[in-house]
């Protein structure tokens, strides 16, 4: 019974936090879309962010 509740409950966590992230992601980045639209257009820009680490 334990097991399958903490399963459970890591499941529904783990949903909870994907939706989270989906929803800042498109609130702070714009939709998908426009998103690959603009890294399709300067593809440079959107790895400057990570230059240091490449």
């Amino acid at each position: 019974m334990e097991q399958q509740t903490s399963e459970n409950y890591r499941t529904l966590n783990k949903k909870a936090w994907e939706y989270s992230a989906y929803d800042f992601w498109v609130t702070h980045s714009g939709p998908p879309a426009e998103r690959a639209r603009e890294a399709l257009e300067n593809p440079l820009a959107m790895l400057k962010q990570f230059a240091a680490y490449l």
